[in-house]
């Protein structure tokens, strides 16, 4: 799943902040790993792309996503 969102550098980072707080790992290549999801990022000139590469079985794409829109959007 890829997602693309128009955000600030304040909410960039806060992201990066809210999934080190949920016990995340972001790792210096772009990608991340937090509560079973792993997916791959990158940030450049306000546009944040997100693609999801993994989830866990229970975690359904939709909750995924409208977790993502839920903060970025």
């Amino acid at each position: 799943m890829k997602k693309i969102y128009q955000i600030s550098d304040e909410k960039f980072l806060e992201g990066k902040k809210v999934i080190t707080e949920n016990g995340g790992i972001i790792f210096s290549d772009g990608r991340f790993e937090v509560k079973g999801v792993k997916g791959k990022f990158s940030f450049e000139n306000g546009t944040l792309e997100i693609v999801i590469t993994d989830k866990p079985w229970l975690a359904s794409w939709e909750m995924i996503e409208d977790k993502l829109n839920e903060f970025f959007n």
